[in-house]
């Protein structure tokens, strides 16, 4: 799978570069998912569908446990919850 965030700015680019690099290491490892730069405007991150389909999972699991204090701890909610912008968000299933 690859997700693609958009940026408008430098501000928001490294913004989006280092909360993209922290909770992708958090939620799937350092080596299960490539981080790149795609036409000037956009990161794109490649992670294997099999990690994203777990990961939405064990938020899922969390969630309706209470675990997770009601709220989503999957890894496009936490990057949306961390970043201080919105970004567009695209996906390719590729």
């Amino acid at each position: 799978m690859t997700i693609y965030y958009s940026f408008n700015n430098e501000e928001e680019k490294k913004e989006l570069k280092n909360i993209l690099l922290a909770d992708a290491k958090l939620h799937f490892g350092n080596n299960k998912f490539t981080l790149s730069l795609y036409r000037k405007i956009w990161y794109k991150i490649k992670i294997p569908n099999s990690l994203f389909i777990s990961d939405l999972n064990k938020s899922k699991d969390k969630f309706y446990s209470g675990e997770s204090c009601f709220v989503l701890t999957d890894f496009m909610s936490c990057v949306e919850e961390n970043l201080s912008f919105v970004p567009k968000v695209e996906i390719d299933d590729e």
